[in-house]
């Protein structure tokens, strides 16, 4: 809060300490300006009622976030590495050229299907490839469900991508103090 004492609120506690030495009244009067004060609370006001550039900042760390998990080949919650690949499917893509590679990415299409949305009150990262989810959280797949899909979490924030969006909330809001 913007306090600001006039010279005349000084001048009136010097008298009123002049005063109560000659008398046992006596009077001190502060004046407080608070349009400074007043004008801080209008932007603060203003910037969050329009938090959608805040969400879409947010949706934006998201997507950096998974895109790190797919480069770094990790479990953004717990920072293990992902599972390796079975070795019968290491000598399959072997042979068509794509292994030695990375996990998830064969063709990329899985990685780069990931997209983000934002609106007013939420920001979010997803993907609409059917397989994503046996990806995301393992399981049973292929012919008769006969594969074992380990789980190997793509989606999903690590705590340095949690930390970066605190502190782009934390600036946001921080930038609503400044003229």
């Amino acid at each position: 809060m913007l306090v600001a004492i006039s010279e005349g609120a000084v001048a009136s506690a010097i008298v009123g300490v002049l005063k109560q030495r000659a008398s046992i009244m006596t009077v001190i009067r502060i004046e407080i300006n608070d349009t400074a004060f007043r004008a801080t609370l209008q932007r603060i006001h203003a910037r969050l009622s329009n938090p959608r550039p805040l969400m879409a900042g947010i949706a934006n760390l998201m997507l950096e976030a998974v895109e790190d998990n797919f480069e770094q080949e990790r479990n953004p919650e717990t920072g293990a590495k992902w599972p390796s690949l079975s070795q019968s499917t290491q000598d399959a893509r072997q042979k068509k050229g794509s292994w030695p590679g990375k996990i998830l990415q064969v063709s990329g299409s899985l990685a780069s299907s990931v997209s983000q949305s934002y609106g007013d009150d939420f920001a979010a990262v997803g993907t609409n490839k059917v397989y994503a989810p046996i990806h995301q959280f393992g399981g049973k797949a292929g012919r008769k469900h006969a594969a074992t899909i380990p789980a190997r979490p793509f989606l999903g924030l690590s705590q340095q991508a949690r930390q970066d969006i605190i502190e782009a909330v934390e600036g946001y809001v921080t930038q609503s103090f400044n003229p």
